[in-house]
């Protein structure tokens, strides 16, 4: 824990803040940046079982209110350690939390005005409720149930229709060009060649549509498989606009493919940026400015600082309490892998890079920016609230008191009030701190059969895997 500290000697007039504290704490009450540092750690190092364990022993860290982000960090482990149909019940049991909460959610705001957003159950950001539905898509890939996967992928898009819905029709996330990708993989598995293309076509868009703002470009290997399926359909036209468009990534003859199986390696890397907290705590005391900055980064800090805040309120005159999050970034992905895929008997076989696809880095703080307007009107209301019921009290102590007393008793009535008032006063900086800063994928279409598939920059490989006509095999890599 660092701290800085700064008087300035300036006395404040009445009515005039006097003192300005601001303290910046990493993580969230329960939940810290340090919790997944060491979780993170040891999935990136592959000891996936190593990490149930630590994220099962850490249990009580993440409450009752926090059963989301238990289930969901849950589901990535089981996933990464190829337990799909674990990771899915994992799934599930999220999706109907989080449903069960949407319901209450009125009643529950309502409750935490006096306290603090952090005191709310969590239900997930926008894009980890997509996430969701991602994960479990995948996984009913790798276990070869294609329809299913689609299931998963539609439901996805329900999801983005409802944040459009609910965010507005200008809303950064109510889209998703990664999803529908995904959904066009998905449906070539399940034989449905002409949903595939119209994901395609869409996915095509919205990576055009975003490109300026989270940074990727249309991948190689979705105008391919746009322009395969698009030949396989007849929609000439289509495969000569995407040749012009995207120059060397269409096959000369894109019906040479359209019967074949594809080895799929889907790159989970780096780590997703996560929320911090920013703290600004105005204190009227004995007319000086005493500025402090802190950095916080455990349960136990996250306590100091409670403390801290509650002591400022009773040696003060009055204290307020101001908390929001903000959204800090980890450190940058490592370089994509190489799938390769060996020939024939040992001869040359074919090498693709995994591309981005995904950029969570980029998506993450643009919906956290998107919601501080409504954080900063709830904080900034309740923090008034906060002080008017402090006043309130001293008021009320002081007439209690009587002409002798009432001076004390106003003191203490008021101080305690703000005290226990500013001291619950934390931003809510929860997320699903084991998802990635960015997906990649590498897409290789084989003939059906057996195929010796290595993945260079992982920690395992596929092996041999049996491909099928017209069908994916799937695979699913972590890489710091």
């Amino acid at each position: 824990m660092t701290w800085t500290r700064s008087w300035i000697g300036t006395p404040a007039s009445p009515g005039v803040l006097g003192v300005l504290v601001i303290a910046t704490a990493c993580g969230a009450p329960g939940v810290s940046v340090r919790h997944y540092a060491d979780l993170n750690r040891a999935i990136e190092a592959g000891n996936h079982d190593a990490a149930l364990a630590r994220l099962h022993q850490s249990r009580e860290l993440y409450g009752e209110k926090s059963s989301v982000l238990y289930l969901m960090d849950t589901a990535m482990i089981e996933t990464l350690a190829g337990r799909p149909a674990d990771a899915n019940a994992h799934i599930q049991a999220a999706e109907d939390l989080i449903e069960s909460l949407y319901t209450k959610s009125v009643t529950r705001e309502a409750a935490s005005f006096l306290t603090s957003d952090a005191s709310l159950p969590y239900e997930g950001e926008d894009f980890e409720k997509v996430f969701l539905n991602v994960l479990a898509a995948l996984n009913h890939a790798r276990m070869g149930e294609p329809d299913e996967a689609a299931v998963e992928a539609r439901k996805a898009d329900v999801r983005l229709a409802e944040t459009a819905r609910t965010r507005g029709k200008d809303t950064a996330y109510g889209e998703d060009a990664f999803v529908r990708f995904l959904m066009g993989l998905m449906y070539e598995d399940a034989g449905e060649a002409n949903d595939a293309w119209v994901s395609y076509a869409r996915a095509i868009q919205a990576y055009q549509a975003q490109e300026n703002r989270f940074g990727v470009p249309v991948p190689r290997a979705l105008a391919r498989r746009a322009a395969i399926v698009a030949a396989s359909l007849g929609f000439h036209d289509e495969v000569a606009s995407l040749r012009e468009a995207f120059p060397g990534a269409v096959p000369d003859d894109p019906l040479e493919w359209a019967g074949m199986g594809r080895v799929v390696v889907v790159e989970f890397a780096g780590e997703v940026p996560v929320k911090v907290e920013r703290r600004i705590e105005v204190t009227v005391g004995q007319g000086m400015v005493f500025l402090q900055t802190m950095d916080v980064t455990s349960r136990e800090e996250q306590q100091v600082s409670s403390a801290i805040s509650a002591a400022k309120a009773v040696a003060g005159t009055a204290n307020v309490a101001i908390a929001y999050p903000v959204m800090v970034g980890r450190s940058p992905a490592s370089l994509p892998v190489e799938v390769t895929v060996a020939g024939p008997e040992g001869g040359p076989g074919r090498t693709v890079v995994a591309e981005p696809v995904h950029n969570l880095a980029a998506i993450a703080p643009v919906c956290l920016e998107e919601r501080m307007g409504r954080i900063w009107a709830r904080t900034v209301a309740r923090a008034v609230v906060k002080f008017l019921l402090a006043t309130a009290a001293q008021k009320a102590g002081e007439a209690a008191g009587g002409k002798k007393y009432g001076w004390l008793t106003g003191l203490l009535a008021g101080a305690t009030t703000s005290a226990a008032l500013q001291a619950s006063e934390h931003a809510d900086t929860r997320s699903w701190g084991t998802l990635p800063a960015e997906v990649r994928t590498a897409v290789i279409e084989v003939p059906p059969g057996e195929h010796e598939v290595r993945v260079r920059g992982a920690r395992a490989s596929p092996g041999r895997v049996l491909v099928d006509e017209g069908r994916s095999a799937w695979w699913i890599v972590r890489t710091r």
